[in-house]
């Protein structure tokens, strides 16, 4: 849960720094040369999509990949009972699925 806080922690501050970028970008380099040049606006959608998939790169970078069949499979072991119950259920719902009159 830890993990996912952070996450958004360092998503909502990044595209809040953006966003000052946008709003502070125009104030310092309206005259700074004695020349009025119009500055590129940041596209806000681009923005947010960048710093999500650079976050989500840094947040894969810490999973174990070599740990990961290993943890997959001893939890399909602890919960074998439960998956074959919902085999059962999806199997009997289909069947009812199959067999009803449309």
């Amino acid at each position: 849960m830890r993990t996912v806080i952070n996450f958004f922690s360092l998503l909502a501050f990044s595209l809040m720094g953006a966003a000052g970028l946008v709003v502070g970008a125009p104030i310092v380099n309206e005259n700074w040369s004695g020349l009025t040049a119009k500055l590129p606006q940041f596209d806000y959608l681009s923005v947010a999509v960048g710093v999500c998939a650079g976050l989500s790169i840094g947040v894969l970078t810490q999973v174990s990949w070599s740990d990961v069949s290993r943890r997959a499979s001893s939890w399909c072991a602890w919960h074998l009972r439960r998956l074959l119950l919902l085999a059962l259920a999806a199997s009997v719902v289909a069947g009812m699925l199959s067999y009803s009159p449309v």
